[in-house]
């Protein structure tokens, strides 16, 4: 068992981008020649976190201190995948029965289905506004006896406490936890609304920084957590503690980071790139912000929008995933196994995805991941939390990002906490100390 206090001390993980020349290593093999007179393929994807070969990278947009609309944070990743593309357009890709917008060639629209993709034709139909996840008002009926710890306890006294508390949850939050797991919302998400986060002080500084509070919001993380499956630690997020702040910093505004929030974080399954990847991501919030909200999208909203020409391709083998900078620790970044976006059921499949990380290793693979991260992106829905607010995504069955938000660094900033369930501890058992995963990544 980990022996450090459940709040970490240690260094904040960090998305860092990688070196031009680890993108360049990383990239697949170019495709062979097209014959005379076939149609341009889409260009392999590069992740963001570094500049395209042919272009300079833009800097950040500049968000105003309103608060964004959730229709603004998706026109902002549509007009991202855009980018991306824009030296390599060409007139053909122009002509594909598509408007373009402005002056970006490769945000297109669908006169027909209304949704912004960069191939038109491969959108089935309109979609239906992302059904909101499902939602339990909890208040006092979580479980008895939740006396709140006068500060953060160490990681096994919290963890003991709350396997016991999990043990007598309330039947109205037993039930829908297990229902919850055995028949996953169509929405991949479950929303526990009410629930006791004790005394709070000023939202710390930085993830590393002691808070001023009690230690009954950890308490309450980890009883739901325990309930849910085996909760766990990833050694490079903070250290491997099972309860993490999250909140903003000046030094990380327009980064890919969870402590940013002048960029909109991009959808992605949580950890992707990991064998050992979370199935629960939960988020408990101590102090929220009107302006930021976690963004969502299932696949099962998604999958019936898609061609089932893009479907079949996703379910193939085809696509690799580059590792989090957090995770190498000065090692070389490397693009992981070939693996497919989907797996499972073909009409309730299992969904790894990242749309900073992830490429397609071919050009239709590549087609048909950007047509996903079009459709997650026009389709998602927005959950703005408020204190006392414990979401929990089901990491094989949604994706997920937050909005840009504008914090004022005052002490009234957002503040939520995280943690991490897996199904069971046995598959990381060489990987593994106590209940932090330790996998190493890179060369």
């Amino acid at each position: 068992m980990n022996p450090s206090p459940v709040v970490s001390k240690r260094m904040c993980d960090t998305r860092r981008p990688p070196s031009r020349s680890m993108i360049e290593d990383m990239r697949p093999a170019p495709s062979p020649t097209k014959a005379a007179g076939e149609p341009p393929s889409t260009p392999p994807l590069v992740s963001s976190r570094s500049p395209t070969p042919t272009a300079p990278p833009e800097p950040p947009p500049h968000h105003a201190s309103t608060a964004a609309t959730i229709e603004e944070v998706l026109e902002q990743q549509k007009h991202a995948l855009g980018r991306r593309r824009r030296a390599q357009a060409s007139p053909v890709e122009r002509r594909r029965g598509a408007r373009v917008h402005g002056n970006d060639p490769w945000s297109v629209r669908s006169e027909s289905c209304k949704v912004w993709n960069v191939r038109s034709d491969t959108v089935a139909h309109a979609p239906a506004p992302h059904v909101a996840p499902l939602t339990l008002q909890v208040g006092s009926q979580l479980a008895p006896a939740m006396a709140a710890p006068e500060a953060p306890a160490r990681t096994d006294d919290v963890l003991a406490a709350a396997s016991e508390r999990a043990r007598s949850l309330s039947p109205a939050v037993g039930d829908a936890l297990g229902g919850f797991m055995a028949r996953p919302h169509r929405s991949g998400a479950l929303l526990l609304r009410g629930l006791p986060v004790g005394r709070l002080g000023a939202t710390p500084p930085a993830p590393t920084a002691t808070p001023d509070k009690d230690g009954l919001s950890e308490l309450t993380l980890l009883t739901i957590a325990c309930a849910l499956g085996e909760p766990v630690g990833y050694e490079p997020e903070h250290g491997g503690d099972l309860v993490q702040n999250i909140v903003p910093t000046p030094h990380a505004l327009d980064r890919q980071v969870s402590t940013s929030s002048r960029v909109a974080l991009m959808f992605h399954t949580e950890a992707a790139f990991h064998p050992h990847r979370p199935r629960y991501l939960l988020l408990l919030c101590l102090r929220g912000d009107a302006a930021a909200r976690t963004t969502l999208c299932s696949i099962a909203e998604v999958l019936p929008l898609l061609d089932e020409r893009v479907v079949d391709v996703l379910f193939e083998p085809r696509f690799r995933t580059a590792v989090d900078e957090s995770y190498l620790h000065g090692r070389r970044n490397a693009l992981g196994p070939l693996a497919p976006v989907l797996c499972g059921d073909r009409h309730a499949p299992t969904t790894v995805f990242d749309a900073d990380l992830m490429v397609g290793t071919d050009a239709a693979a590549d087609e048909a991941l950007q047509t996903l991260a079009a459709a997650v992106a026009a389709h998602a829905a927005g959950v703005v939390l408020e204190p006392g607010d414990l979401l929990v995504i089901d990491n094989h069955a949604a994706v997920h990002g937050r909005s840009p938000f504008s914090p004022r660094f005052d002490g009234t900033d957002r503040w939520l906490q995280r943690t991490f369930v897996v199904d069971d501890l046995t598959p990381s058992a060489s990987e593994r100390r106590g209940r932090v995963i330790t996998t190493v990544f890179g060369d």
